[in-house]
C-alpha cells in the first residue's frame, strides 16, 4: 500500500514504512483441500492443482493403552495439516489388588480397569482376648492412639507375621476416667483406620480408678483380634498449684507473670508478693524437644539453674519473669510432656516450690484461653462454649458457667480493633469491664457472651496480639480467671463459616465450607462429610432473619443436633424427604441492621455415624458489603473492571441465576477530588459521565457508540496516598425496569506495609524510618534495632526488576542476590552493624530500565528491644512514566508565525456539551492570560459587544465574563477573541472555565501552536480488528519539518473514546495515558511502543491529537496523528495520500457513502451537481439508497424523498446543474434535524444570516473565511467533489 501515510514527506520515505509495517499480510496460510490419499489447491476456476501425496509424520501416541481399554496414536500431512489416527489395542495386562477375604475366597479388583476376581485363599486368622494397659502417668489428659496403634500391630506380627492392620473398632467403656476423639473433647469415634489412630484418642485419668474401652482390630485379610484397653493415670487436681502450659509443635508459647502470681497466691493462700523464681530443672530437660526463652535468647539448663527472674523489671536480676516463653521444636511429638521445680521467692527469700509442666499440644491452646483469630478489618463472634470450656477445664465441673467478666488493660484502647454487641458501637474499657455477658439471655436489659463481637480495623497488622483477663463464674464464690487472646491472622478464623447477607437479601450456604472447616479440625485432607445439624441459639428467635430450606423457614426446633439433619449429597441421604445442605439459605429482614450478626453452631458428619463429627459455628452478618464490588490499584497503576464480579453481586443480591445485561454508575461530589478516575479505554469519565442516566456499561460486546464493562478500569494518579477509597452507588440491570443497587467501592493500595516508588532505570534509597515508624506503630514504647529480610521467590523478586544494594556508587558497594538476603542484618544504627551485617540507611533499589510495571516485594521481619519482632512488607513499584506533562488541549488551534486566531465561540460550546450533553454553554471565565503572544478583545475593532475597542486581556481583566449569546451589547461576547503570536515554534495555553445552566461548569485550557511551518496531519487507512503500532519516526519528522527541532517526546492530547478503541504502551495491557511524555528514541515508555487496538468491529476515524517537546521538555508544536479504520481500501486513480482530501474520500467509499466514476476515478476538482451532493448528504445523515422516480435521472429518488421530507421545498430543482454553499448548508442542517432555534445572538457571517449556516458553522461542520476581523460564508460559491466529501465526512461523524 504505497503512500499510506498523508504528509508533506518525501513519498520514497512513506512507501518504506507502509510497506514494513505491512509485511505480515502477505504471510497467509494457503488453503489446501485434501482426503484420505491426497492434498491439493483450487484456482481461480475451480480445478484442482498441485495435487500430490501426503507427507505424513512419524506416529505420535496420543493416548496410552491399558490393560482394559484401547489406546490411539496420530500422525499429521507436514503439508495441509490433515491429520490420521489407528487404535493402538488394550494391553489385557491387570493390576490385580486385593479387596476383601471372608469364608476362605480373596476378592482381587484391578487397580486400572477395575475388573474384578475371585479366588481361594487359607483361612484367615481370628483371635480373641487380647488385651493390654496403657498408662498415661500425672496429666490432665493424653493422646493415646499412637500407642494402641503400637500394641495392636505386635498383636498382628506374632499372629501373622505382619503387623499391618486396616481397621480398629471400639464398643462402650467401663470404669472411670474419659475417652474422647481429640483434646477438644469431642466424642470418640466408633472405628478408625490405621492411619487414623496417630494423634487421636484423647484419655483423661480419673482418681476413681482405670477405664476399660474394649476393641475389635481387622487386617487386610479379614483376619481379626480383639479385646480390652485398659487405660490408667493420675489426674491434676483442680486445686494443684501447678501451671501447666500447652504448645504446639514449632510454636512459642508465653508463660505470662499472671500465671505464677495466681499459683504463686495458691500456695500462700491469698498472699501476694511474690519477687522472683528460680528453676530446677532434670536432665530431660536438655533433651526435651523445646527450651525456654528471655526474649529472643534460648535458656540452656545452666542458665536456668544459675538466674533468677523477677517479677518487676530486668534491672533486678538477669531477667524479667515477663519475658518468659516456650519454643517447641517442629519435630515436637504431640503428648509428650516435660516437668520443672519451681521455686517461689518473697520480698524475705523465703520460698515455696511448685511445677512447671510444658505439654506438646497439638493446637497449643492453654486451658484458660479463648483465643479468637481475625483478618483485618474483620469481625469474629464471641462464642459461649469456647467460655464455658475453660470454666469447666480449670473448675473440674460439669454444670455450665452463668457469667462472664471482663477486665481489659490500657492496651485495649490502643488495640486495632474494639469488642462490641452486634449492631451497637463499641466497648470502653470502663464499659467493658462494668459489664457482664451471661451464657443464656433470658434476663431482660442483658447481654449473651454470643452477642459479642470484636472488630478488628482495616489497618491492624498481621500478628498483633491482645490479652484480656476474664473471670468465668458460676456465683461469686465459684469462678475461674482467663485470658481471651485475640490473633490478628490474615486467614482469620478456620472453624467458622462466615455467610454474609444484605439487608432484606438471601445468601445461600456453600456446602463446600462445611468440608473445609471438617477437614480442618480433623486433619483428615480427603474426607468429604456426610451431613450437617445446626443448634440455634436463643438470639435466634429474636433475629432479623432466619434459614429456609427452599420455601420453608426453620423453626429454632428443627435446629437441634437430635432434630433435621442437612446432607451433603443425595447419596448421603435416607430418603427423599431429607434436606439437603445445598437447599438451605438465610434471610435477613429489611430491618436488618448493618453489622448484625448471630452464631449458630453446628457439626459436620463423617459417615452414617452421629458419633463422628467436628463442631463448627456458622456465623451470620448482617452487612452492606455483601453489595459491594470492590477493586484495588496502587498509585499510578491500574485495575480493569470485569462483568462477572457485577454478575456474581447481582445474583447474590436478587438470590437468581440471571446475567446482568448492564451497570450503571452514580458519582457524587467526592469523585472530582478523588486521587483517581474511572477510565473507558482511553476515556476518563467525569462525574458527569457517571450517572445513572447518562452512560451505560454493557455486559459483553456492546453495539457502537456504546461501553462494555470490560472496557472499564481503576487508575489512581501516581501521587494518590495510600489506602485512599472512594465509594459510589451502582445498579446492575437484567432489564430496563428491574436492577438490584449494590455499591462500588475503590482503593488506592501499595499491598504492602511500607512503599517505595521508583523511577526505571533510577534508585531509590530505603528510608529507615519508615521501618522505624511501621515497627512503632505496634511497639510505641521501644525502638527498631535491625531488620532481617526473607528470602524472596522469583514471582516476588524477578531479577528482570533490579538490585539490591548497599553503599551504592561506593567503592565499597555490595549487590544481594535472592538468596544472598539470607540472615544478613540491616541495623537502623549504623555503629551496631557487625561483620557481614549492614546499616539500614545505606540499603537502596537500583531498579532496572526495563521495571516500568509490576512490583518487588520484600517480607522482613522488623526486632527491637526486649525481643520483640514484627513482621511486614515491602512493596516497591515503578513511577508510571520518567517524565510527565500536564498540558491540556481542550480547544486546539494550530498556526504559522505571524497569523492571528480568532477564537471560536462554537469550539467552546462542543467542549462544554462533552461534559453536559443536554447542557448549553452561557458564559466563559478565563482562568489566566498566554505566557507568549497577547490575547485580545475585539482586536479589529468591529464588535458592537462590551468593549468598542481593542482591549488587550491582563490577570488585571481576564476574569470577566464572555457570553455565548450576549444579552445586551453591555455583555462581552466569546466571539471576539483573538490571539496575536510572538515568535515560532511553542505552544501558548489558556485556561477557562465554561458555566452552563444551572450552576454546571467543567475546565478546561485553549491549546494554541505556533510553528514556523503548518505541522502536517500524520494519516493512514487500517484494516478493522488490527491493532496499529504508532509510526513514531513518521510523527517526528512531521515535527521536525514544521519546526526544525526533533522532538524528544510526544505527549498525548486526548484518547480515542472505549467504543472507537485503547491506545497501550507496549504489548501488555497498560493503557495510554494523557499526562506521560513518551520518548522519541530515549526513556522507558517511548512513542514506537505505543499501539492502538480498535474495538471489536469499529470502522470509522480514528483522531489522537498530540503535543511535541523539545528536549528540554517544552512544548514545540502540537499535531495529529489519524487512522481509517475500514472493512476495505477503496482506491481511487486520482486520489493518494498527497490529495487534501485522501482521509475524507477513503473513509466515506468504506462506509458506501460517496463513489466514483467508471474510470476508476474519483475527480475530486471537478464541480459538484445538486444532485450528486443531495445523494451524499442523506446518505450521510442516515438515509437509505433511493431508487430513481424518473427514468434516466439516477438522483431523482433522492429529490423526491427530501422534498417528502422537507429538506427541498422548491418544486423545480436542475439536479445536473451546480450546488452552492448555501444549498449545501441548509440541505445537511434540515437532513441532520439540526435545532435552528437556540443560536447566539451573535452571528457568524457578515455575508449571511440564514439559520441553518448558523446551525451548520456551531456543529463545527461548516466554516468560513476570515480576513481582517470579518469572517464570510461566500453562500453563492460552488463547490467541487472535494470540498462536499469533507462537509459530508463532518456530517456522518457528527451523527457518531
Amino acid at each position: 500500500m504505497n503512500n499510506f501515510w498523508k504528509k508533506k514527506l518525501p513519498a520514497f520515505f512513506l512507501t518504506l514504512v507502509m510497506l514494513a509495517s505491512l509485511a505480515p499480510a502477505a504471510l497467509a496460510v494457503e488453503d489446501w483441500k485434501s482426503d484420505s490419499d491426497s492434498h491439493w489447491l483450487l484456482d481461480s476456476s475451480g480445478q484442482k492443482v498441485s495435487v500430490s501425496g501426503h507427507r505424513w509424520s512419524v506416529w505420535t501416541t496420543s493416548n496410552q493403552p491399558t490393560c482394559g481399554t484401547s489406546g490411539k496414536k496420530i500422525r499429521v500431512c507436514e503439508i495441509c495439516e490433515r491429520g490420521d489416527t489407528q487404535e493402538i489395542l488394550a494391553t489385557g495386562a491387570h493390576t490385580y489388588v486385593t479387596i476383601s477375604e471372608r469364608n476362605g475366597i480373596v476378592t482381587k479388583q484391578c487397580s486400572v480397569c477395575k475388573n474384578v476376581i475371585t479366588e481361594a485363599s487359607n483361612s484367615a486368622p481370628s483371635t480373641q482376648g487380647k488385651n493390654f494397659t496403657i498408662s498415661v502417668g500425672t496429666t490432665g489428659g493424653k493422646f493415646v492412639g499412637a500407642q494402641i496403634r503400637t500394641n495392636i500391630s505386635d498383636l498382628f506380627r506374632g499372629l501373622t507375621g505382619s503387623g499391618d492392620f486396616s481397621t480398629v473398632r471400639f464398643s462402650a467403656t467401663s470404669g472411670s476416667g474419659q475417652v474422647w476423639h481429640s483434646d477438644n473433647l469431642s466424642y470418640l469415634w466408633n472405628s478408625y483406620s490405621y492411619s487414623e489412630l496417630y494423634d487421636r484418642v484423647w484419655f483423661v485419668p480419673s482418681s476413681s480408678g482405670s477405664l476399660s474401652l474394649p476393641y475389635t482390630a481387622e487386617n487386610a485379610a479379614g483376619g481379626q483380634i480383639s479385646g480390652t484397653i485398659t487405660l490408667t493415670g493420675t489426674p491434676v487436681s483442680s486445686d494443684s498449684t501447678d501451671i501447666v502450659l500447652r504448645v504446639a509443635p514449632g510454636g512459642t508459647a508465653d508463660l505470662r507473670l499472671a500465671r505464677f502470681e495466681e499459683a504463686y497466691r495458691k500456695l500462700t493462700g491469698g498472699v501476694s508478693g511474690l519477687r522472683y523464681i528460680v528453676f530446677r530443672t532434670e536432665n530431660d530437660y536438655s533433651s526435651f524437644d523445646g527450651m525456654l526463652y528471655a526474649g529472643s535468647s534460648s535458656l540452656s539448663r545452666d542458665n536456668l539453674d544459675r538466674y533468677k527472674f523477677y517479677t518487676e523489671s530486668r534491672y533486678d536480676g538477669d531477667y524479667a519473669l515477663e519475658d518468659l516463653s516456650f519454643r517447641a521444636f517442629a519435630q515436637a511429638d504431640v503428648g509428650d510432656q516435660l516437668t520443672m521445680t519451681v521455686r517461689y521467692y518473697d520480698r524475705n527469700n523465703d520460698y515455696r516450690e511448685a511445677n512447671l509442666r510444658i505439654i506438646i499440644d497439638k493446637n497449643g491452646r492453654q486451658d484458660d484461653e479463648v483465643v479468637y483469630r481475625v483478618a483485618p478489618g474483620n469481625s469474629v463472634t464471641f462464642n459461649r462454649s469456647d467460655f464455658n470450656q475453660v470454666y469447666r477445664s480449670l473448675a473440674s465441673a460439669n454444670r455450665d458457667v452463668r457469667y462472664v467478666e471482663f477486665a481489659p488493660g490500657d492496651d485495649y484502647t490502643t488495640f486495632a480493633g474494639d469488642i462490641r454487641v452486634s449492631g451497637h458501637s463499641a466497648y470502653s474499657k470502663k464499659g467493658l469491664s462494668d459489664e457482664w455477658f451471661y451464657y443464656t439471655t433470658d434476663r431482660q436489659n442483658s447481654y449473651g457472651i454470643d452477642d459479642l463481637i470484636f472488630q478488628a480495623a482495616s489497618g491492624a497488622k498481621e500478628g498483633a496480639e491482645l490479652e484480656i483477663p476474664f473471670w468465668a463464674c458460676y456465683d461469686r464464690d465459684d469462678a475461674v480467671k482467663g485470658v481471651l487472646r485475640i490473633i490478628i491472622d490474615k486467614n482469620g478464623s478456620r472453624d467458622t463459616v462466615t455467610l454474609n447477607v444484605a439487608p432484606g437479601g438471601t445468601a445461600r450456604l456453600e456446602k463446600a465450607d462445611f468440608n473445609d472447616v471438617y477437614r480442618y479440625l480433623s486433619d483428615y485432607n480427603n474426607r468429604t462429610i456426610s451431613a450437617v445439624s445446626f443448634s440455634a441459639p436463643d438470639s435466634y428467635r429474636n433475629f432479623y432473619g432466619a434459614l429456609y430450606v427452599k420455601n420453608a423457614i426453620l423453626r429454632a426446633a428443627d435446629l437441634s443436633h437430635s432434630g433435621s439433619m442437612f446432607y451433603y449429597s443425595s447419596g448421603d441421604a435416607p430418603s427423599r424427604n431429607d434436606y439437603f445442605l445445598d437447599d438451605v439459605t438465610f434471610q435477613a429482614d429489611r430491618s436488618a441492621r448493618e453489622g448484625d450478626c448471630m452464631n449458630i453452631p453446628f457439626r459436620a458428619y463423617y459417615g452414617s455415624s452421629r458419633d463422628v463429627y467436628e463442631e463448627g459455628i456458622l456465623r451470620i452478618v448482617v452487612t452492606s458489603e455483601v453489595n459491594t464490588v470492590s477493586y484495588e490499584a496502587p498509585p499510578g497503576g491500574s485495575v480493569s473492571f470485569t462483568a462477572s464480579d457485577f454478575n456474581k453481586a447481582y445474583q447474590a443480591m436478587s438470590n437468581t441465576n440471571r446475567t446482568v445485561k448492564y451497570v450503571a454508575f452514580e458519582a457524587g461530589s467526592d469523585y472530582a477530588s478523588f486521587p483517581g478516575a474511572l477510565y473507558a479505554g482511553n476515556t476518563r469519565l467525569s462525574r458527569s459521565d457517571l450517572t445513572y442516566a447518562q452512560t451505560q456499561f454493557y455486559n459483553g460486546t456492546p453495539n457502537y457508540n456504546a461501553y462494555s464493562i470490560g472496557s472499564l478500569y481503576f487508575r489512581p494518579d501516581a501521587g494518590a496516598a495510600d489506602k485512599s477509597t472512594l465509594s459510589m452507588p451502582f445498579r446492575a440491570y437484567y432489564d430496563a425496569s428491574t436492577y438490584e443497587q449494590g455499591t462500588l467501592k475503590l482503593t488506592v493500595s501499595t499491598g504492602g506495609d511500607i512503599a517505595c516508588v521508583v523511577v526505571p532505570g533510577k534508585t531509590v534509597n530505603l528510608d529507615r524510618t519508615k521501618f522505624d515508624e511501621f515497627f512503632r506503630k505496634s511497639y510505641s514504647s521501644s525502638t527498631l534495632d535491625y531488620v532481617v529480610f526473607d528470602v524472596p521467590g522469583n514471582l516476588e523478586f524477578p531479577d528482570s526488576c533490579g538490585t539490591l544494594y548497599t553503599a551504592y556508587g561506593t567503592s565499597y558497594s555490595t549487590s544481594f542476590s535472592r538468596s544472598g538476603l539470607q540472615g544478613v542484618r540491616f541495623y537502623y544504627d549504623a555503629a551496631d552493624a557487625r561483620k557481614g551485617d549492614y546499616a539500614l540507611n545505606e540499603l537502596t533499589f537500583a531498579a532496572a530500565n526495563s521495571f516500568t510495571s509490576g512490583k518487588v516485594t520484600l517480607r522482613f521481619t522488623a526486632y527491637g528491644d526486649n525481643g520483640r519482632s514484627l513482621e511486614g512488607v515491602l512493596v516497591i513499584t515503578p513511577s508510571t512514566a520518567g517524565a510527565s506533562s500536564n498540558l491540556v488541549g481542550s480547544v486546539r488551534y494550530a498556526v504559522t508565525s505571524g497569523t492571528n486566531v480568532q477564537i471560536n465561540a462554537n469550539d467552546l460550546a462542543r467542549y462544554y456539551k462533552t461534559a453536559y450533553p443536554a447542557g448549553t454553554l452561557q458564559y466563559v471565565v478565563l482562568g489566566d492570560v498566554p505566557a507568549t503572544g497577547a490575547l485580545y478583545y475585539n482586536y479589529y475593532g468591529a464588535s458592537s459587544y462590551g468593549s468598542t475597542t481593542r482591549e488587550q486581556l491582563t490577570a488585571a481583566n481576564r476574569s470577566r465574563s464572555l457570553y455565548m449569546s450576549p444579552a445586551t451589547t453591555a455583555e462581552y461576547a466569546l466571539t471576539e477573541l483573538t490571539y496575536v503570536p510572538s515568535g515560532s515554534n511553542y505552544c501558548a495555553s489558556i485556561p477557562f472555565t465554561a458555566y452552563g445552566m444551572g450552576g454546571q461548569s467543567t475546565a478546561g485550557a485553549i491549546l494554541i501552536s505556533v510553528t514556523s511551518k503548518a505541522v502536517s496531519e500524520v494519516y493512514g487507512p487500517t484494516p478493522r480488528n488490527t491493532a496499529v503500532t504508532f509510526p513514531a519516526s513518521s510523527i517526528a519528522a512531521a515535527v521536525t519539518a514544521a519546526t526544525g527541532v526533533t522532538p524528544s517526546g510526544i505527549q498525548l492530547l486526548k484518547l480515542p473514546a472505549a467504543t472507537v478503541g485503547t491506545i497501550y504502551v507496549g504489548a501488555g495491557a497498560t493503557p495510554a495515558d494523557t499526562t506521560t511524555v513518551y520518548g522519541y528514541n530515549t526513556g522507558n515508555q517511548q512513542l514506537g511502543q505505543l499501539r492502538f487496538v480498535p474495538q471489536t468491529g469499529y470502522t470509522g476515524p480514528v483522531e489522537i491529537p498530540y503535543v511535541a517537546m523539545n528536549a528540554s521538555g517544552v512544548p514545540v508544536a502540537s499535531g495529529m496523528f489519524s487512522l481509517g479504520v475500514l472493512n476495505t481500501n477503496k482506491k481511487f486513480g486520482d486520489i493518494n495520500a498527497a490529495t487534501w482530501c485522501y482521509k475524507y474520500v477513503t473513509e466515506l467509499a468504506d462506509s458506501a457513502v460517496i463513489d466514483g466514476y467508471a474510470d476508476g476515478n474519483f475527480r475530486p476538482d471537478s464541480t459538484i451537481t445538486y444532485g450528486a451532493a443531495l445523494k451524499l448528504i442523506m446518505k450521510a445523515a442516515g438515509y437509505a439508497d433511493q431508487a430513481p422516480t424518473v427514468a434516466g435521472s439516477t438522483f431523482s429518488g433522492y429529490l423526491a424523498k427530501a422534498q417528502a421530507d422537507g429538506l427541498v421545498t422548491r418544486n423545480t430543482v436542475a439536479l445536473n446543474g451546480p450546488i452552492t454553499r448555501l444549498q449545501v448548508a441548509q440541505l445537511a442542517a434540515g437532513a441532520l434535524r439540526l435545532d435552528i432555534n437556540n443560536l447566539s445572538s451573535v452571528k457568524p457571517f457578515t455575508d449571511t444570516s440564514d439559520v441553518y449556516v448558523q446551525a451548520l458553522n456551531a456543529a463545527g461542520i461548516v466554516e468560513g473565511y476570515f480576513n481582517n476581523g470579518t469572517s464570510t460564508f461566500r453562500p453563492s460559491n460552488t463547490l467541487t467533489r472535494g470540498q462536499v466529501s469533507a462537509i459530508v465526512w463532518r456530517m456522518q461523524n457528527y451523527r457518531k
